[in-house]
């Protein structure tokens, strides 16, 4: 799966950084997710624990074709925080990297789903979550083998619903 995520214009380090959070947690989470469904703002969230045990929520944009996501934010879901966040060797690099973003997406509309997602309360993320849960009558939970999970996210990727 070809991961990319979204970095910070201050810094140039993937946002995931200023919450605790590695580029090696957020790629378990994606690859083994304990839930994966509908968030906010056209977004999807999976959230897993790590091979650590931290819980962690990733909020990402699947790719319409192949198998990327663009990750936009990584969070614990259980307040934990880690020291995992590379050298300023690596963010030097970082920095030179260009971003780029899914279709339809653009700065603005990543900084104005980041404006809220970072300041959700536990309450309001269960409340969202039971909420994308509950957004339509199209939809069903089922529990598949890990192993078909990359190419389940393709599949969602390029599901276009039929207009009602």
């Amino acid at each position: 799966m070809d991961v990319r995520y979204y970095l910070d214009p201050d810094t140039g380090q993937p946002h995931i950084y200023g919450h605790g959070v590695t580029e090696a947690e957020v790629e378990w989470v994606l690859a083994r997710p304990g839930e994966d469904g509908p968030s906010s703002g056209g977004t999807r969230r999976s959230t897993g624990q790590t091979s650590t045990g931290r819980y962690l929520r990733v909020i990402y944009v699947p790719d319409p074709e192949g198998d990327g996501v663009f990750v936009v934010n990584g969070i614990s879901a259980d307040g934990q925080t880690t020291q995992g966040v590379p050298s300023s060797a690596t963010e030097e690099a970082r920095a030179m990297i260009e971003q780029r973003f899914p279709p339809g997406w653009d700065e603005q509309r990543v900084q104005r789903l980041l404006a809220e997602l970072d300041n959700r309360t536990e309450e309001e993320w269960v409340a969202a979550d039971e909420a994308a849960a509950a957004g339509g009558d199209d939809q069903a939970v089922v529990t598949v083998p890990v192993g078909l999970l990359t190419e389940i996210q393709r599949l969602l990727a390029r599901y276009k619903p039929k207009p009602t």
